[in-house]
């Protein structure tokens, strides 16, 4: 990846010193967005009763020159919160590529792109241009990765009144994913870092758009290697003593073996659609459902979730209302409950250990279970500037792999309200 990036760097300057004479259009956007919720424990890394700017807060420039007639290049820069650790603010590049259109037909792009999967995941950190204070987690959380390195080819047609986008993508990814345990074996108290995630993925995106009208059919398949976390796809009862016993989570403790796995293979099929309504209502809504291998299953990888939301555009205010939900598999609900639920007598010898471990092993199971309405509105101050308010309320089941709480706290069947203001540009 390295060669690759060096050599699209090497080829974006060179073509941005001999685009002087071309077209260069310049944008900027950015969010000031503070959250507050009603739990003391973080919630989507940075939220909880103290109130913070970090989740939604977020600035940006993008580039896109036009070489010649077919050949253009786009960057965009972001600063935001990093991807792979809570506490500091970092620059990336979530677009870097080159694009050739021969033809109106006909797109190929090269270089760093994002996903073009969901509904808003290529304009995700653009605020201005979505109603939604922020788009639900239930479903843009479910995608293994936003960007990707690779290769892009898109066709366009117009039959009739349609306009009608196919799009075709392979590449890989290097992302990080939070992981949160209540206890890890050798550490005291709640645990929390960035996994790093790596591997190849391939898709097709089909859109179909009708006037203001959108309709869109993703497919992805994903095949990653995690960096340093293992998992197992089951995890062998040990019987200690009639009616006593622990599951092997690992096999440093005595047991018959458990096999750890590094790999998670997954696919994913997304639904959208934008509509209009009678009475000027306009409705949105999107579906993914995710699932892999047998052998993955007992990380969490199966889930489904989405979201319906119905806005009503009044002069320049858009009121909305949305109800989401994301939850694992049946399976993976299980295989939580059965070691989380799993607790050996005090007097047994080395009881401690082997209780952390079964809640370690349950934490591994990156579980949720989890069900959000939201309403909110936004209004637009003038032409690329929107300010937004929302209130949502979540209701937690069996778990969240977005809320942090520690041991000893009953993380299920909760309640907890977020309460969002922000203002968004792009110019």
């Amino acid at each position: 990846m390295s060669l690759f990036l060096r050599i699209l760097c090497v080829g974006l300057a060179l073509l941005a010193q001999a685009s002087a004479a071309q077209d260069v259009r310049y944008s900027a956007f950015g969010t000031i967005g503070y959250a507050r919720s009603t739990d003391e424990h973080r919630y989507q890394r940075a939220v909880d009763s103290d109130g913070t700017l970090a989740r939604d807060s977020l600035l940006g420039a993008q580039i896109d020159a036009a070489l010649t007639p077919e050949l253009g290049a786009t960057v965009q820069a972001r600063l935001a919160p990093a991807g792979n650790n809570d506490e500091e603010v970092n620059l990336r590049l979530p677009w870097a590529f080159l694009s050739w259109r021969p033809d109106n037909a006909l797109t190929i792009q090269a270089g760093k792109m994002r996903l073009p999967v969901l509904l808003y995941a290529e304009n995700i950190d653009v605020g201005a241009t979505f109603p939604f204070a922020r788009l639900p987690v239930e479903i843009y959380a479910i995608l293994p990765s936003w960007d990707f390195y690779g290769v892009l080819a898109g066709g366009h047609w117009t039959p009739g009144a349609l306009e009608v986008d196919l799009d075709g993508f392979a590449g890989w990814s290097r992302t990080s994913a939070r992981v949160y345990m209540r206890n890890r074996p050798g550490s005291e108290g709640p645990v929390a870092w960035y996994e790093g995630i790596h591997g190849a993925l391939a898709g097709t995106v089909l859109t179909v758009r009708r006037g203001d009208n959108r309709y869109r059919l993703g497919v992805l398949a994903w095949d990653a290697r995690l960096d340093t976390m293992r998992f197992g796809k089951e995890y062998p009862y040990v019987p200690i003593a009639p009616g006593t016993g622990y599951y092997q989570t690992s096999n440093a403790l005595p047991g018959p073996g458990v096999v750890m796995r590094d790999r998670i293979r997954s696919q994913i099929v997304s639904v959208g659609f934008e509509n209009e309504l009678p009475g000027g209502f306009r409705a949105v809504g999107e579906g993914v459902l995710r699932w892999g291998e047998r052998v993955d299953q007992a990380a969490g990888t199966d889930a489904w979730g989405g979201y319906l939301s119905l806005l009503r555009p009044t002069g320049a205010w858009t009121p909305y209302v949305y109800a989401a939900s994301l939850r694992s598999s049946s399976r993976a609900r299980k295989l939580y409950a059965k070691l989380n639920g799993s607790r050996i007598p005090d007097s047994v010898p080395d009881a401690a250990l082997l209780n952390a471990s079964q809640i370690w092993g349950a934490d591994t199971v990156i579980l949720s279970d989890q069900r959000t309405w939201a309403v909110g509105t936004s209004y637009a101050l003038a032409s690329g500037q929107v300010l937004k308010a929302e209130w949502q309320r979540t209701h937690v089941g069996r778990k969240s792999a977005f809320l942090d709480v520690p041991e000893g706290t009953s993380e299920g069947s909760r309640q907890l309200d977020v309460f969002s203001l922000s203002y968004s540009f792009s110019f």
